[in-house]
């Protein structure tokens, strides 16, 4: 809606299929938080904090290769896939999918962060580092960036926030595991 507010209904549009196409990737990713959770909070319950910190990077590392694949594969083929699947008139989405799947890409990546911070006893730095970074960057720049670049500004935006999110809880993992260790 604020894309359309602050652009065209059109740019909304466009906004909105990239954002579709986006979005199912990061689908798998809430499914692995749900499952890694178990593991983290056995592991801080024991206090193996060495493996705890072992499965927020390989788990970072895979996740990131997938996602990574997966935003080559969309740069590659992103455009005729838009033109197939939605038509012609939405591959002018073409820039805005490359921004919000590079952003997904790192969603994704750090995906782990989450649950291990909740398996510290840490649950509110997730919560308010998104609240903070939503309020404080996201809407500002989608406004900015979408008033000046349409839907490739409102890409812009998720790109910078995911970027923001992803390194301020890692940030915060870190600094929790190393207080455990």
């Amino acid at each position: 809606l604020l894309v359309g507010a602050v652009a065209t209904p059109a740019a909304a549009g466009l906004f909105k299929v990239a954002r579709e196409v986006a979005t199912a990737l990061t689908k798998p990713a809430e499914l692995l938080t749900q499952s890694i959770y178990p593991e983290f909070a056995r592991l801080g319950s024991t206090g193996e904090w060495s493996a705890f910190g072992g499965l927020i990077r390989r788990a970072a590392m895979l996740a990131g290769s997938a996602g990574l694949t997966v935003l080559i594969i969309m740069a590659l083929f992103g455009k005729p896939f838009l033109g197939l699947v939605f038509g012609a008139d939405f591959s002018a989405a073409y820039g805005a999918l490359v921004l919000l799947v590079a952003a997904a890409v790192i969603t994704i990546s750090g995906f782990s962060f989450d649950p291990a911070l909740y398996a510290m006893g840490r649950p509110s730095v997730p919560l308010r580092v998104n609240a903070v970074v939503v309020l404080c960057v996201y809407v500002p720049l989608l406004v900015l960036l979408t008033q000046r670049f349409g839907p490739i500004g409102a890409g812009m935006a998720m790109l910078a926030s995911a970027s923001l999110i992803v390194t301020t809880m890692g940030y915060w993992a870190r600094r929790e595991l190393r207080k455990r260790v």
